[in-house]
């Protein structure tokens, strides 16, 4: 389940009231909240439904005692969302800068209380959009402001991938590997190379470790008694 945060939000210039709102604004004609509070399935398509549960602004924190407690909450985690999930075209999810936005969220607003910008409407309204990132396409000053309204009122995640400090520490690692695996495999085929090449060219030949320690004991029985045992120079 998830909760979206519909309290007051510092976007009183993008999201104003109408002159009839209902909605309860503070003395800067900050929005109470933007949408019925409710509690929606994470994987929810149902239509908007502007009922109240039991008065207006229910479970929207609007006192100062839920707000505080609202506050204090600890954060245990993001929510993340897979490419794969965001390419879902069952649902109206976009990117922005690894915020994933659903923008059918922008249907629970209430218009007859506020209003926003246009481009709400057409971003919304856009079907090549869905499953993107529009990161690049927003570029304006006032772009970006819009952009930076709709992550506050209609993120549901993030998109769930690796940092780019993740992804260099995983490029140097395996070039350290591969570096590391090379000098190894060169070491090797020189040695090969050595062994089996440069040493029968030297006149350097293998010789078992007996015989080496017979010729080592006939060298020394030569050295005390050389005309006992006269030493084979052909072994």
């Amino acid at each position: 389940m998830i909760y979206p945060d519909q309290l007051i939000l510092p976007l009183p210039i993008l999201m104003p009231p109408r002159d009839n709102c209902t909605i309860p604004t503070n003395d800067d004609d900050e929005l109470a909240w933007y949408m019925p509070c409710q509690m929606r399935p994470l994987n929810w398509t149902i239509t908007p439904n502007f009922t109240t549960e039991y008065y207006d602004g229910y479970a929207c924190h609007t006192s100062a005692k839920a707000r505080k407690a609202f506050y204090s909450l600890k954060v245990q985690g993001d929510v993340y969302y897979t490419w794969d999930q965001i390419n879902n075209h069952t649902r109206n999810l976009i990117v922005y800068n690894g915020y994933v936005l659903d923008m059918d969220l922008i249907k629970w607003f209430q218009t007859d209380d506020l209003t926003y910008p246009a481009l709400f409407d057409k971003l919304m309204n856009d079907e090549s959009l869905r499953g993107y990132d529009i990161s690049l396409l927003l570029t304006e000053p006032h772009e970006r402001q819009i952009a930076n309204c709709l992550v506050e009122t209609v993120k549901i995640g993030v998109v769930d991938t690796s940092t780019i400090g993740c992804i260099a520490a995983t490029i140097v690692l395996y070039v350290s590997l591969v570096f590391v695996l090379s000098i190894v495999i060169v070491k090797f085929v020189v040695a090969c190379y050595f062994k089996w090449i440069v040493c029968p060219r030297q006149g350097a030949s293998w010789t078992p470790l007996q015989q080496l320690n017979e010729r080592s004991n006939q060298i020394d029985n030569w050295v005390d008694t050389p005309e006992r045992w006269p030493l084979d120079m052909g072994s």
